[in-house]
């Protein structure tokens, strides 16, 4: 076996390029890298298809934000078909939600995903400098999925949206304390019961969502 210093050098080359385009990990990675380090290396795989492949089902419990490098995959849903490319992502709200799959993917032949495990990266996070910023950046999207309950799917997102959550969470990086460390509360939210009034935020929090209102629209279409 490679020795750990190794593995994580590997794993970071593999992953970084291909999560960073997501804002989430943009920002973690430019504001707190060692945060960054620990998730790739402790949270990610790569799965490689070598036949046309199932990946999740209608209504199965999530576990894994999925991420296409290569190839491409198949979502169906009640709305209809979605063919996800390289670049594409499903199933982020699994990072900070319980949630259960809308629809069903499937990977074609010789495709090639990095997923991120949702218990294994609040295990990676929960003792980082940055963990107070990745809660307010949960509080933020878990808001924004209640606001548009009924349209949801597993390919739901919008990079402006994601982008400003993300840009506002890490805003106060600077005043995080890494004497004292972050509190080892857990990320979820219940989708069930899934409110703005139910989620409790910070005063920062409840102005990243007010001002994500506009792009509620968008948010909708690209479900």
């Amino acid at each position: 076996m490679l020795p750990d210093y190794v593995r994580i050098q590997i794993h970071l080359q593999v992953y970084v390029p291909t999560v960073s385009r997501h804002p989430f990990f943009h920002e973690l990675k430019s504001c707190d890298e060692k945060a960054l380090v620990s998730v790739c290396h402790k949270s990610m795989e790569q799965l490689i298809n070598n036949d046309l492949t199932e990946v999740f089902s209608l209504e199965e419990r999530a576990r894994k934000m999925y991420f296409i490098v290569s190839g491409s995959c198949r979502y169906v849903s009640q709305k209809g078909l979605v063919r996800l490319q390289p670049h594409d992502f499903a199933c982020e709200m699994v990072l900070w939600v319980e949630w259960e799959h809308r629809g069903s993917m499937s990977a074609s032949a010789s495709s090639v995903m990095v997923c991120v495990d949702s218990a294994l990266f609040h295990d990676a996070l929960r003792r980082q400098i940055s963990f107070p910023n990745c809660r307010l950046y949960a509080c933020s999207y878990a808001a924004c999925l209640a606001e548009i309950n009924e349209g949801l799917s597993d390919v739901w997102g919008n990079f402006d949206a994601l982008q400003e959550m993300s840009q506002r969470a890490f805003d106060n990086m600077e005043t995080v304390e890494e004497k004292k460390g972050p509190r080892a509360i857990g990320f979820s939210f219940s989708a069930g019961s899934m409110s703005s009034n139910a989620v409790s935020l910070t005063a920062a929090a409840r102005r990243t969502i007010n001002s994500l209102r506009r792009f509620t629209g968008s948010l909708r279409s690209t479900s």
